[in-house]
């Protein structure tokens, strides 16, 4: 088996406006991003949670390399206070 080499590039830019401001970068894509509204992130950025839904929901696809695929995934979070 193949070992591959996958990368990310993650730059924080928070400042007064948005403190957990930062971006995303994939290759020649660049992605702003921020924490989840419901913490206090910015709702317009990409966050975190959806981004790690939405990986998941494009390895889903690969498995089925169908000519069209659409897949509306849901990833419930839930806070859990530490005893």
């Amino acid at each position: 088996m193949e070992v591959t080499t996958h990368r990310a590039r993650v730059v924080w830019e928070g400042g007064r406006e948005d403190l957990c401001a930062h971006r995303v970068e994939l290759g020649e894509q660049v992605l702003p991003a921020s924490s989840m509204a419901a913490i206090g992130g910015d709702g317009s950025k990409a966050d975190p949670e959806d981004m790690l839904v939405a990986a998941l929901s494009s390895c889903h696809m690969l498995w089925f390399c169908a000519d069209r695929f659409v897949d509306a995934i849901l990833g419930p979070w839930v806070e859990v206070g530490l005893p």
